[in-house]
Order: structure tokens, then sequence, then C-alpha cells
């Protein structure tokens, strides 16, 4: 097999690997969609990825992305490294936190996620060349050296997996150009479908502003991952998907996923309180809230919330403070130990700060504003089922 061209719509990336490896081949295979381009080597060792990387990562990005250290743990390394002079993966092994065989088992795992992502390339070209009739392309990058062996089938096996996932995703995120609004912070990475890993650097990003398509570019993490962890977001109502080119403005293509809050119904005179110190912001929580049926008392966030619980009954407590801030911690931590009455956290801020204080907060739910009135009913509805079967 000298030579050997053709379309991946027709051939298909799974076709054209396994025959490669079942005959053996030694060779340089390229494969071509739009501006990207990858080039695989062939060789009787296995499979090596030469060029067309995602991005050309140092070491201590892939050994984050493929979940080896924390980022506490990288930040801590590039400061150790830098001053011992040594190279990174001799400063990691050194420091007795991995030994080379993990940072290899790391390195083969990026290089295997990326081949992966080639499965979900839906139209392009590729062209094959054995060694005997080309030179050597150019290698780039740490992971030009990593060797995959031929055996394909556990690729394939994830490759499959991933396609099946990638049309779930493409129901809710058609297009990369869209942009994810966010609406709520996780208070709880552990919550079933949220990957969490991913999801803590990825957050950051979705800031309104970027598209999928620029997150993808800024993150550590490969556009699967990326597409996967927005994907989840969406389903548990997190984000919102927009296209900024709409006609009339942004568009909203997907907004939550179906809940049970349809067939859970409040009591009648559900008491809500809400707490904060702007009034028109309280003023547009509460106007919504009444309209909507439900009992709202007011008050200003205070710094010992116990006699105010004792004097004033309620079902769920709504908190409007700025979450990033160690004061708004500090208050929902107050909260927590006063009472068990389950609170929602409103706030303006995203950042990576607002994310980790969302989380040790002991908030039931973080909404972001401009609060959506039909996910905030909606969170309300679950921290009350929550309080119901708690009771139970």
């Amino acid at each position: 097999m000298a030579k050997l061209s053709g379309d991946l719509e027709v051939l298909g990336i799974a076709n054209l690997l396994q025959n490669l490896t079942m005959n053996q081949a030694e060779g340089y295979l390229t494969i071509t969609r739009d501006a990207e381009k990858r080039v695989l080597h062939f060789g009787r060792a296995g499979i090596r990825l030469l060029s067309g990387s995602l991005r050309v990562s140092p070491l201590g990005e892939i050994l984050l992305r493929t979940q080896r250290i924390t980022r506490d743990q990288l930040a801590d390394l590039l400061v150790g490294r830098r001053e011992s002079g040594l190279p990174f993966g001799e400063y990691v092994i050194k420091k007795g936190i991995l030994n080379q065989e993990e940072i290899d088992s790391a390195l083969r795992d990026q290089v295997a996620d990326e081949i992966c992502d080639l499965f979900t390339w839906t139209h392009g070209s590729f062209d094959y060349v054995d060694v005997e009739h080309a030179p050597p392309p150019p290698e780039e990058g740490l992971l030009s050296s990593v060797v995959l062996g031929q055996n394909v089938m556990s690729i394939a096996l994830e490759a499959a997996r991933r396609l099946d996932q990638m049309a779930r995703i493409r129901a809710v995120i058609p297009d990369e150009r869209l942009i994810p609004v966010l609406l709520e912070l996780p208070a709880l990475l552990a919550e079933p479908g949220l990957p969490k890993d991913s999801l803590e650097e990825i957050l950051p990003y979705v800031d309104g502003q970027r598209s999928v398509a620029q997150i993808i570019g800024s993150s550590l993490y490969p556009r699967f991952t990326v597409l996967h962890t927005l994907y989840a977001l969406a389903q548990r109502g997190a984000i919102k998907i927009r296209d900024a080119g709409a006609p009339g403005g942004p568009e909203t293509v997907h907004v939550g996923w179906p809940t049970e809050s349809d067939k859970f119904r409040a009591p009648s005179q559900t008491k809500i309180l809400l707490m904060g110190d702007i009034t028109n912001s309280r003023l547009s929580i509460s106007m919504c809230l009444r309209n909507l049926g439900f009992d709202v008392t007011e008050c200003q966030t205070m710094a010992d919330p116990r006699a105010l619980l004792a004097e004033i009954p309620a079902h769920v407590i709504i908190l409007d403070i700025a979450i990033e801030t160690d004061e708004g911690l500090r208050l929902c931590h107050r909260l927590r130990q006063n009472t068990e009455i389950p609170f929602i956290v409103v706030t303006g801020s995203s950042g990576r700060m607002a994310g980790a204080h969302a989380r040790k907060s002991g908030a039931r739910h973080v909404l972001l504003k401009p609060i959506n009135p039909e996910l905030l009913v909606d969170r309300l509805y679950h921290a009350l089922a929550g309080d119901k079967q708690q009771q139970a």
C-alpha cells in the first residue's frame, strides 16, 4: 500500500485506521479538514501523532488536563521548577508527585484523546504514503514522541461512545459560533452529570461574550471535553445558548432541561424570606415572586440571622449578596449554621472566586443576575421538594 487518498465522508476515520493497522502499514497519514491538519505516523511499534495537535501544550498543562495533578499543584510546581532550573518532568519526579511511568501514561492518554477527536470529523480528506515514498514530515511538540499500540480497538470503542454523545450534544449546541450565557453557578460539583475537573477550568470562560468555538480555543481541555461540559451545564439549566448574530439580537436556542417541577406543586402560602441590601434588586425579585403567588418577606442582610428567623417563618430563603466576597461567604456560613431552611443565593459575579465560594456556601443553588424568572421558580420548587424529602 504505497499511497492512498480519499474523502472521510466515504471511508470514515474508523475504517481508515483499522485498514492501516490490519495491513501493518508503515507510513504517514495526513488528515485535513478546512484549515485543520493532523499527521499520524504508523510504524511497527504503533501510532504517533507527529503534528496538528489541538495545541502544543507544555507538560504541566497535559498533566492537569489528564487529571494527574490539580491546578493548585501546577501553580506550586511551576514556581518550584523555575527556582530549581530542572525540566518540569524531572522536577515533578524529584518532588515525588508522579513517576516517569505515570507521566508517560498521561502523555498516551492525551494522544489517544486527540486521535479520538478525529472520529468526530464528518468531512475532510486524507492522504497516506508509505515511508519508502516520502521523507519524514517535521515533528512538533512533546506528544510527537509518544507511541500508541497498533491495536486501535480501544480507541475505536471510545470514539464510538463519543459519536453517540456528540449526536446529543449537537441537539443542544448545533453550531460552535453560538454564545453560552451562564445563569447559575454549580453549588455542588458532585451533582450527577457535571464533569468536575473540566467544569472548574471552563466556567470562567462562559462570560456571555465568548462563543463556543472561542471557549474551546481558550480552554486547556480538548474540544469534545469542552462541548460535553457545556452540554452538561445546558442540560441542568445552568446556561443558555444564544446566537449573537441573529437579526433581532441574541436568540435563545436552548434553555434548561425538562425537570419535575411541573409535577411538584409548592404548598399554598409558601413563604419566602428575601434578604439583600440593594433595595431595587430586592424589589424586582419580590415582585416577580408575588405575582406568582408566593408570600415574600423582604429584609436586609444581618450579622446574626437567628433572631430574624425566629420571628419570620420561611420555607426557603433567597440571599441577594456578592458571593465572590469573603463577607458574602461568611453570611452564607452563618445562615447555614443557624438554620436548616434551604437557601438560594442570587449574585452578580461568575468569576473563579465566585465559583469557589458558591461551592463552599452551603446554598442549594446559586443564580446569576439578571435573574431568569422561570429558572428561579424552578430552583425554588427543587429546594422545597428537597426540604420536604428531608423532613419525611
